[in-house]
């Protein structure tokens, strides 16, 4: 059976996701995939839940003033805060990718590598993040823009994949020998092994 929380640490829990609502609602959370509204949502209703766990563990006790304060408001799920802020970063962040030398180096000798050698996957992937990042900003995906304003770990991307197209060598082409019967394979089917009966 699980030990009964002190009341003490309910208000401490309490007092963390109103602090953490207040975070979300001003600066803005850091979760790559939902809005900022989402995130506040679910600390107002982690909020919720705590209130209720305190009434129902202490029904006897006299609640605390936390337990009194005004629930936050619920906010559209698709709300950023800082939207300004997230625009300019990615815009700075797609100025830097694109003009970066790794980027305009990669983009340049891309086509050498064959479409089925896996590098040619990876460094296709590094180029379309540009465009991700342009769309986001054309039609104000401010989530993505937040995944992508990042130059930093961008522009390592970019290094690291620079650095593997110019280590990168073509496959050894195998000499033929025009006496070996490749087809077969060391394998005999049926027409061939009565053939040789």
């Amino acid at each position: 059976m699980l030990k009964k929380p002190g009341l003490e640490e309910l208000v401490r829990e309490l007092e963390r996701d109103y602090a953490r609502w207040e975070q979300v609602y001003m600066a803005g959370s850091k979760d790559p995939f939902w809005p900022d509204g989402v995130n506040a949502n679910l600390c107002r209703t982690h909020i919720l839940c705590g209130k209720k766990r305190i009434r129902e563990l202490y029904p006897d006790a006299e609640m605390p003033e936390i337990y009194y304060r005004p629930l936050p408001q619920k906010l559209p799920a698709e709300y950023m805060a800082r939207k300004e802020e997230l625009r300019s970063a990615a815009l700075r962040s797609y100025t830097r990718y694109i003009s970066d030398e790794n980027f305009c180096f990669i983009r340049n000798h891309v086509e050498r590598i064959p479409e089925t050698d896996a590098l040619r996957g990876i460094l296709d992937a590094l180029l379309a993040r540009a465009d991700v990042l342009k769309d986001a900003v054309l039609s104000g995906d401010y989530v993505a823009m937040r995944r992508y304003a990042d130059a930093g770990s961008l522009l390592a991307s970019l290094k690291s994949g620079a650095e593997r197209l110019r280590d990168w060598e073509p496959p050894e082409q195998e000499q033929l020998d025009l006496f070996t019967d490749y087809s077969l394979d060391g394998i005999q089917d049926e027409e061939s092994m009565s053939m040789s009966m």
